[in-house]
């Protein structure tokens, strides 16, 4: 049971997109509706807001570094971060960043 409650919490963490909610707080278009279609802080440096940027990176390494956290807290010991295999770059970094920073 408590390994469900796990996965439905980090399948509910992940699915937060802070490029679209800083995009609508700010009152910024949607960052999926121009360049790389793609809702992430690049794309939302694109909308010319720095600030939005920064806020999207710092959320997505958050939400990323709160999921290791409580699983480290909740199952034995740290678990490391299983990503799809196509995340290569700057989403792999964001991935294993915070992972790395929580378990310092």
């Amino acid at each position: 049971m408590q390994t469900a409650l796990i996965v439905l919490a980090a399948y509910l963490l992940g699915s937060v997109s802070f490029a679209i909610v800083v995009s609508r707080v700010l009152a910024l278009p949607d960052p999926r509706s121009f360049g790389s279609k793609n809702p992430g802080a690049t794309n939302v440096l694109r909308t010319g807001s720095r600030l939005a940027a920064v806020l999207t990176l710092i959320g997505d390494a958050g939400k990323g570094w709160l999921a290791v956290w409580l699983a480290s807290r909740i199952a034995d010991g740290p678990q490391r971060p299983r990503g799809h295999r196509a995340h290569r770059g700057a989403r792999a970094q964001r991935s294993a960043g915070p992972y790395r920073g929580c378990l310092a």
